[in-house]
């Protein structure tokens, strides 16, 4: 009777210690990074677990298929491999699992190192994944044939293949009607905004300042600035760059300060010193707002890199450099294939029936019940 009583206290210590185990869970939130103004509010957690079950909830009734795995020598971490079976692409499913089933590796706290060996050869500062932590998002993008990525611990998902035009969509364009067609077409102005905006005025301070209008260019310049156009671009979106790459980073009660000392380096006090002028305030202002446009979608990295790269090509080189730089870049991407397709189809190859939603937002109707397909 005592071993049997010994035996019911033993079990029972192994429930309430199995019990315990179970980490504390962060209650489900906002989206923060991928806000709306209609649709769903609630964004990803930490947990695994609770993402698949509210992405199955998502995708109830198709069929969905998970593949585990667990990555890591010396700490384990749980991921899944989320897809549509009939829908998603299988090439890039293949390369998907091969990469995940290959990695090696001591530990892993999040999913950046999968995204760094999913990141296709050539592509360079073209983003071919992107990452979100909105279900719908996830769940749009499997209906679509795309391939998910989830890990442990990791509040967001990873999402391939990315092309081109897709960085130009946000989850907010498909919720409401209003902006579908100017948003998009605003954001890929910004985009060429942000690239060219500060090139084309080092140009045009550099090599055609005198072609233009005396009182045009009092307007616009004092005269006695200290700093070419150049390095006054230089100057100020490096001090933009600090400033924001700052308040990633500070306590919160911080960031008042933060934006003050920006104020002061960069404002009226620079102006009234002849360090920079008014024109090129502008400029760079214009500039930093565009950014802004595109910051969540994964672009920022390739703009603000071709932007600087610009910038050095006008100053040696004025408009002739900036065509022959932006042709070169063209015809990087239109040669880049990740994952065996055309980074900008269904532009280039043209493929009309596919245009339903690249520069604006068509009928949802019509976009949700149209065949899709990456490939010709």
């Amino acid at each position: 009777m005592s071993k049997n009583i010994e035996r019911l206290l033993e079990k029972l210590i192994e429930q309430n210690e199995q019990q315990n185990s179970k980490l504390p869970e962060r209650a489900l939130e906002e989206a923060t990074s991928e806000r709306t103004v209609f649709g769903q509010e609630i964004g990803m957690t930490e947990s695994l677990e609770t993402n698949t079950k509210i992405l199955k909830h998502m995708v109830n009734g198709a069929p969905l298929k998970i593949v585990n795995y667990i990555i890591g020598r010396d700490a384990k971490t749980n991921v899944k491999v989320f897809y549509i079976e009939g829908k998603v692409d299988t090439t890039t499913l293949k390369r998907v699992m091969k990469k995940i089933s290959l990695l090696e590796i001591d530990y892993m706290f999040n999913a950046e190192v999968i995204a760094d060996e999913l990141k296709v050869k050539g592509s360079g500062l073209f983003p071919t994944t992107k990452f979100t932590e909105r279900f719908e998002t996830i769940a749009s993008d499997l209906m679509q044939g795309k391939v998910v990525i989830i890990a442990d611990h990791t509040p967001y998902a990873l999402v391939a293949p990315l092309l081109f035009w897709e960085l130009f969509q946000t989850e907010n364009e498909y919720t409401t009607s209003y902006g579908s067609f100017a948003n998009r077409l605003m954001r890929m102005f910004g985009f060429l905004v942000t690239v060219f905006l500060p090139s084309i005025y080092v140009a045009v301070e550099r090599f055609h300042s005198g072609s233009i209008e005396s009182e045009v260019i009092n307007g616009w310049f004092h005269g006695k600035e200290v700093l070419g156009a150049f390095w006054e671009m230089a100057f100020i979106l490096f001090i933009l760059r600090i400033t924001f790459d700052v308040s990633l980073h500070i306590y919160k009660s911080l960031t008042i300060m933060i934006t003050v000392l920006a104020t002061l380096v960069v404002g009226e006090h620079a102006l009234t010193i002849h360090l920079i002028s008014p024109a090129g305030l502008v400029v760079a202002g214009l500039n930093q707002l565009c950014v802004f446009l595109v910051l969540v979608k994964g672009i920022v990295p390739l703009s603000t890199t071709l932007r600087w790269l610009m910038l050095i090509v006008a100053y040696f080189l004025g408009f002739s450099g900036l065509i022959v730089a932006f042709t070169l870049f063209f015809l990087w991407a239109t040669y880049l294939k990740p994952y065996g397709i055309p980074y900008l189809t269904p532009i280039l190859p043209f493929r009309p029936r596919e245009l339903k939603d690249v520069l604006w937002r068509g009928n949802l109707k019509t976009i949700i019940n149209s065949k899709h397909s990456f490939r010709e």
